[in-house]
């Protein structure tokens, strides 16, 4: 219980529709049933709406050396940390980074070499990316184990540049164990696949310019000597659904665009170097064609440097660019429905189907988009309505697209996996494994996959806070250390919400489409609301 007293600073809860959700204040006088009255008269209650506030001007480089550690001082104490240019500010062994939106001088090799050898809580060194990849790599070298780094935040948040910033320090510390040679070669490979795989798996949404639409899981893996040995990616949960559907103001995939406006004409074909952007319906249904300081032709041009570093033959480059332009003139075929309301090419886009065809190198593409197989061999071919066609057509578009992004990374992995990880990317030497995940959104309209992705991230919050804070209040108790006022937030009820069995949200889902042919979309909608309505997180938020 807090020993409060006149003159103390306080914390005040702020209405929901003031600007910010705390207000400072001071402790005036004490009534004698407790009550506080504070700074302009207001009296109130100590057990619900104050908590104490760390004396003017006080700040910390790491939260718990605070004199009081509650939601607002932490606030105040990033907010006076940021204000004063340091972006970085540790909870013991947890970095917290503000990202500045902008270019920051304190990255490079002469930063890097001040963090060489530093303990993460080296008051000599302060808080910094860099410590966090020299406690991994001190941590590997010193106990020949795995060690991982976990990037998490919001979309916006700075994941995806925290990696390349870990990938840079960690190449660092390679090449100085190494002193060049393959090992140097090798972590060069490891940091030039970062733009290819930006380009292909990130774009501009909301609230993020380059936001990673996929989740990245890098292992590099360490010899004896401190050196890397190799490398690989594991991905998951590409984000498919935006190759063909993106609202304002965002776009699509960023090598749509760098295509569009670099590669040479007889990639993209006489059809599509005849369009621009505004004209092509897989990035059309947004505004947004072009980032402000953003230079998708300087951009192309480095992914492209990027595959060549990899290994890949501009041969390879030029039908890789041939078949997404392929999928950009495929989005824009449509179709017609007949007087038995089966669909087929509308005549006026089958120059654009003749121009897919010759771009993905296929013929008589007209079939498999207005027809599908039946089970039944005797029926043959089953004719589509016209929203199936489109519905074909965009599934077919999705498919590719994964299909090419799978490509790129499997040969990403081939280039960086040097002599220690085999073709099935297993290996026995140790690693630092980074794992980049996606950000949690809310859009306006909220698919499938973006439903898995938020359901990631709340599993990787749970395990964060079994693993840091459950486990250090635990700790607290074994020593006979008392823990007052404080609650462990618990995000069981909504994981359980979504996976428990039977009536987990995703339990009923994989239920109801089994059953497609017998129970309806809106069926499908009532049974999970109703779920969703009666489960723990509905009571106790």
């Amino acid at each position: 219980m807090v020993p409060w007293s006149v003159g103390l600073p306080v914390w005040l809860s702020a209405p929901e529709d003031a600007p910010e959700p705390y207000a400072l204040a001071e402790i005036t006088a004490i009534g004698a049933d407790g009550t506080l009255v504070v700074t302009g008269g207001r009296a109130v209650d100590p057990q619900q709406t104050v908590l104490p506030a760390n004396p003017e001007g006080t700040t910390a480089s790491d939260h718990c050396g605070l004199i009081h550690l509650n939601e607002p001082c932490v606030l105040h104490n990033s907010r006076m940390r940021y204000a004063a240019g340091d972006i970085y500010t540790l909870v013991s062994d947890i970095l917290i980074a503000i990202n500045p939106f902008g270019p920051v001088d304190i990255y490079g090799p002469t930063v890097m070499q001040r963090y060489t050898g530093k303990a993460l809580s080296d008051p000599s060194a302060p808080p910094h990316v860099y410590a966090v990849g020299e406690a991994a790599y001190r941590n590997l070298r010193g106990t020949r184990s795995a060690t991982a780094l976990v990037m998490s935040g919001e979309s916006g948040a700075g994941k995806t540049e925290t990696t390349k910033h870990l990938m840079a320090y960690i190449a660092f510390c390679s090449e100085k164990a190494s002193g060049g040679g393959v090992a140097a070669a090798l972590a060069e490979k490891i940091l030039s696949s970062s733009p290819v795989l930006e380009a292909f798996g990130n774009c501009k949404t909301v609230r993020n310019n380059n936001s990673s639409r996929f989740g990245k899981m890098m292992r590099l893996h360490f010899d004896p000597a401190g050196s890397v040995a190799g490398g690989v990616i594991k991905s998951y949960l590409l984000e498919k659904s935006r190759v063909v559907a993106i609202t304002s103001p965002e776009r699509n995939y960023h090598i749509f665009y760098q295509l569009l406006v670099s590669a040479p004409l007889d990639v993209k074909g006489a059809a599509l170097a005849g369009m621009d952007a505004s004209d092509l319906q897989m990035v059309n249904k947004s505004s947004c064609f072009a980032i402000a300081g953003v230079d998708d032709a300087a951009h192309f041009e480095e992914t492209c440097l990027s595959m060549s570093s990899l290994g890949i033959s501009s041969e390879l480059q030029a039908a890789l660019y041939q078949l997404l332009s392929g999928l950009l003139l495929l989005g824009n075929v449509d179709f017609e429905a007949d007087a038995d309301e089966k669909a087929f090419v509308s005549p006026s886009h089958a120059s654009t189907l003749a121009a897919t065809e010759e771009r993905l190198g296929c013929v008589n593409l007209e079939l498999p988009l207005v027809s599908k197989e039946s089970k039944r061999k005797s029926l043959g071919g089953l004719k589509l309505t016209k929203p199936q066609a489109q519905a074909m057509r965009d599934a077919a578009i999705k498919d590719v697209f994964v299909h090419i992004f799978d490509w790129v990374v499997s040969r990403v992995n081939a280039a960086i996996a040097g002599a220690a990880v085999s073709s099935t990317g297993a290996s026995e030497l140790p690693y630092i494994g980074l794992l980049d995940i996606f950000g949690f959104e809310k859009f306006e309209f909220n698919s499938f996959e973006q439903l898995c992705i938020n359901f990631t991230n709340e599993k990787l919050q749970q395990f964060f806070l079994v693993t840091v804070l459950k486990s250090e209040a635990e700790a607290h108790e074994r020593e006979g250390v008392e823990l007052h006022g404080v609650e462990i937030p618990d995000n069981q009820p909504i994981i359980d919400m979504l996976e428990r069995a039977p009536m987990g949200i995703f339990r009923l889902l994989d239920s109801q489409v089994r059953s497609v042919s017998r129970v309806n979309k809106v069926s499908r909608v009532s049974r999970v609301s109703r779920v969703s309505r009666v489960s723990r997180v509905s009571r106790v938020s």
